[in-house]
């Protein structure tokens, strides 16, 4: 079981995103896929390829994890802006564990 509690929510209006810091309590440590799921049904983002997790970071000790998620207008900024490896981990990636299902 995976639960997202949004900490904090920003609107970056000149690069056209928001950003938001999220915990994440979990039984088991989640997959990419999973924690993509979880954090899109929380925002309520119907377009997979608008959303990447910028960083994670485990709390010692427990199970939990504070993230950074960039939510953007559209998916030209989102490429002008994120570099090359976390658009291939967090888009690309999502899709493939998408269709290995």
């Amino acid at each position: 079981m995976i639960e997202v509690k949004i900490i904090d929510e920003r609107e970056n209006k000149l690069i056209g995103r928001k950003e938001i810091k999220f915990q994440l309590d979990y039984d088991k440590p989640p997959t990419r896929k999973e924690i993509k799921d979880k954090l899109m049904e929380v925002l309520g983002v119907q377009n997979h390829r608008l959303l990447v997790v910028r960083r994670m970071r485990n709390v010692f000790g427990l199970p939990r994890s504070i993230g950074l998620a960039h939510l953007y207008e559209n998916e030209e900024r989102l490429r002008k802006f994120e570099p090359a490896h976390i658009i291939k981990r967090w888009i690309e990636g999502y899709e493939q564990a998408k269709e290995a299902k």
